[in-house]
């Protein structure tokens, strides 16, 4: 994957890379991030092996159920959302 190609689709980008590169190229804007991240108001802060770390800050925009169980909705997608670009 080419830095010349700017925000390739996903699918695309993540098969030709691996895990822990797409992650490094959503960090770097190279790829867009799932758009729950984007919702959620997250940013991708801190990549390596086996651990990747988002900030963001808690507003009231994020529903009447409260910040505790959007980050656990949040937390669902993103396991799912592991599980497909992992194929498990």
């Amino acid at each position: 994957m080419s830095a010349d190609t700017p925000n390739p689709s996903p699918v695309a980008a993540r098969q030709a890379v691996s895990g822990l590169e797409y992650f490094r190229m959503m960090a770097e804007g190279l790829v867009d991030p799932p758009a729950m991240i984007s919702l959620l108001g997250l940013r991708i802060v801190e990549v390596e092996k086996g651990r990747v770390v988002f900030v963001g800050t808690a507003t009231e925009q994020l529903g009447s159920r409260g910040i505790a169980a959007e980050i656990y909705v949040f937390n669902e997608k993103v396991r799912a959302y592991h599980n497909v670009i992992t194929g498990q």
